[in-house]
């Protein structure tokens, strides 16, 4: 009876809203059909007032429950008691949302760090390099050197 109590307040609204304009409408037309008939004026403005006023009240008053109907949807979908939709798709079974309505998920673990010795050795590739490149050491002396490195 309780499940999905925002979208049933929702349709509560719509459905009120279609009677209270369709009641207002017919109460008026038959008002305004007596006041022609007995010629009552004061009837007559009674009628008006029922079919612009009452039409007019139904709409505005189903923008609040509506409304209501919506704060409800949303505060279920924060608290995590409905499940929760992310661009119109259903999240995966075992994905929570944030509160900001996306889906919070683990990060993978971050690789291990280079040691040290990896990391001195691809400095001096690099220094190497930038000799080759500047011409201060031959293609052989970067070979016999980037051997050692490797050793």
């Amino acid at each position: 009876m309780f499940q999905n109590i925002g979208r049933k307040i929702k349709m509560l609204a719509r459905v009120l809203c279609g009677v209270g304009i369709v009641s207002s409408a017919v109460a008026g037309v038959v008002l305004l059909g007596v006041a022609l008939d007995q010629e009552e004026p004061i009837l007559a403005i009674i009628g008006g007032i029922v079919l612009g006023a009452g039409i007019l009240f139904s709409w505005l008053g189903s923008f609040f429950l509506y409304g209501f109907g919506e704060l409800i949807d949303c505060a279920s979908e924060l608290a995590g008691h409905s499940v929760p939709k992310q661009n119109g798709n259903t999240v995966p079974e075992g994905v929570r949302m944030t509160k900001f309505g996306v889906p919070s998920v683990k990060a993978a673990p971050p690789e291990p760090a280079p040691s040290a010795a990896e990391t001195e050795a691809a400095a001096k590739r690099k220094t190497l390099e930038q000799w080759k490149k500047d011409g201060l050491i031959d293609e052989e002396e970067y070979r016999q050197k980037m051997k050692e490195l490797e050793q």
